[in-house]
């Protein structure tokens, strides 16, 4: 949040350098989509502390032979 609050300041300052504002609204881009990934993890997190979700685990083909977790929702 933090990334987004300061390069949303740098645009103001460099508002007329074009390149610059391409620049800075990509790394406004990648740092919003790892933002949404934190939060969207904190929520799967709660869902498993509050027992809304349930890990089977199953055998599938994984190149190794091993058994791989699926993840259902209650």
């Amino acid at each position: 949040m933090n990334a987004i609050i300061g390069i949303t300041s740098l645009i103001r300052h460099d508002a007329g350098n074009k390149a610059k504002v391409i620049e800075y609204a990509d790394k406004i881009d990648i740092s919003s989509q790892h933002l949404l990934g934190i939060i969207n993890d904190v929520l799967d997190m709660s869902k498993i502390e509050a027992g809304k979700t349930v890990f089977k685990f199953r055998s599938i083909k994984t190149g190794g032979g091993g058994t791989e977790p699926q993840v259902t929702e209650q």
